[in-house]
C-alpha cells in the first residue's frame, strides 16, 4: 500500500509523553499589513514586522503571526483554526465560509505553540532514496528538516507545506526534529516492512526552533 499525495501541512499527533493531543491552541494575530496568505496546517512564526494586534482592535495586545518559509530559523507553531470573518470584522465583504487568511487582511487565528505537540507531515519525495528519504529509516530518524511550502489550496484553506527530504540534516537551526516515521499500515510496504517506495511518506515530527522554548534573546 501506498499514500496518497494529499498535502495537509502539519496535523496535531500527539504529546511528547504519548498522551493525545487536547486541542488546546491559543489565539493570534494576523495583520492587515502582513502581505502573506496563512493555511490551515501552516507552520507559522511570529511576526517581527507586526508585532501584535492594536490598541482598539478587538482583542488588542495579542501576538501576531505570519507564514513560515524555508529558511527560517524560529518557528512560533501550528495554525489549527480561523476565526471566522464576519464575527471580528465587520466589512460587507467579509465571508462566513473563508477558510485560510488572505493576505493582507486582519484575522485572529488559533495556533497550537506548545513545542511538547508532536506533528504528522507529508514528505515532498524530492530525495526519497535508499540513503536519505522514505526509504531511509536509518539515516534519517533523529535529523533535523525544513519545510517545503508550495502555498495552500485556496478552496478548502488547507496547507500545502511538506517536510523536505532535501534538507534532513543535523543542522540545529532546521525547524522540524524528525522523531519517527507514522506506525500505520499504509505507510509501510507489506513485503519489505520499509516506509512506502514511489509515494510521500508520513513521519512524526517536533518543533525544534521554538522560539518560546529554544531562544534566549528577545525578537
Amino acid at each position: 500500500m501506498a499514500n496518497p499525495a494529499r498535502t495537509f501541512g502539519l496535523r496535531p499527533y500527539r504529546t511528547s509523553d504519548a498522551n493525545d493531543f487536547n486541542g488546546q491552541a491559543q489565539l493570534y494575530y494576523h495583520s492587515a499589513s502582513d502581505a502573506n496568505n496563512l493555511f490551515l496546517g501552516d507552520l507559522c512564526k511570529f511576526d517581527v514586522t507586526n508585532r501584535s494586534s492594536i490598541q482598539g482592535a478587538r482583542f488588542p495586545g495579542l501576538a501576531a503571526v505570519t507564514v513560515a518559509v524555508a529558511g527560517n530559523t524560529n518557528c512560533r507553531g501550528v495554525v489549527v483554526g480561523i476565526v471566522p470573518e464576519p464575527e471580528f470584522n465587520q466589512i460587507p465583504t467579509a465571508s462566513l465560509g473563508r477558510r485560510y487568511v488572505v493576505a493582507s487582511t486582519e484575522r485572529y487565528v488559533w495556533v497550537v505553540d506548545d513545542a511538547a505537540i508532536l506533528y504528522e507531515i507529508e514528505d515532498d519525495y524530492a530525495t526519497d532514496t535508499a540513503s536519505n528519504g522514505a526509504l531511509g529509516t536509518a539515516s534519517i530518524i533523529g535529523k533535523n528538516a525544513d519545510i517545503n511550502n508550495t502555498g495552500g489550496n485556496t478552496f478548502t484553506g488547507i496547507s500545502g507545506m511538506r517536510l523536505a527530504t532535501a534538507t534532513v540534516a543535523t543542522t540545529a537551526t532546521l525547524p522540524l526534529r524528525i522523531y519517527r516515521c507514522i506506525q500505520r499500515d499504509n505507510n509501510f510496504n507489506t513485503t519489505t516492512l520499509t516506509t512506502s517506495a514511489g509515494a510521500q511518506a508520513h513521519w512524526e515530527v517536533k518543533l525544534n526552533t521554538s522560539d518560546l522554548w529554544s531562544t534566549a534573546t528577545g525578537l
